[in-house]
């Protein structure tokens, strides 16, 4: 994603179904049909109508169409959080409807509870109402690197509920 940002090209479908990962355990980001540089914003709703990741869609897509490299750090951070919580389904109690009210409203997605504090700090700073208020995926990269490169745990399956399957 820092590489796409870099070039000016705006994902707009990051979700947990397009990245993947390979022997190396390389994320590797797919489906660049609705990338920026591909197709604008009206022709992607309208082609994506029915398929839309409306749950990892920033505030100002949901409202406004509006995508860019900091909607989708919103997208990513969404990923990190369903990735934390094991595959849950971001906004799951919440009608797709509603989603962008209860959001201008000052709703979170809960912390996940093997979750670092960083990590966790980390996904909140990229699901900022404000996009100006989002960090760059370079910032992302940098931190993430850092946090991977730490003894400190930036994952606590010791608190994960037990029904999970997690020993």
């Amino acid at each position: 994603m820092k590489h796409l940002e870099e070039l000016g090209i705006v994902h707009r479908y990051l979700s947990p179904k397009h990245i993947l990962v390979d022997w190396s355990l390389h994320c590797k980001i797919s489906n660049f049909g609705y990338a920026s540089n591909v197709i604008d914003s009206a022709s992607f709703m309208a082609k994506a109508e029915g398929s839309c990741p409306e749950r990892w869609m920033a505030i100002e897509s949901l409202v406004d169409l509006k995508f860019t490299s900091k909607s989708d750090v919103w997208a990513f951070g969404v990923v990190l959080w369903h990735t934390m919580t094991l595959g849950e389904t971001p906004y799951a109690s919440i009608n797709l409807i509603h989603l962008a009210e209860k959001l201008n409203a000052g709703y979170e997605l809960p912390r996940p509870p093997i979750c670092g504090q960083k990590l966790c700090d980390m996904i909140k700073q990229c699901c900022q109402i404000s996009p100006l208020q989002r960090p760059k995926f370079e910032e992302l990269a940098s931190a993430l690197n850092t946090y991977t490169n730490t003894a400190k745990a930036y994952l606590d399956l010791m608190s994960y509920p037990k029904h999970v399957g997690i020993d």
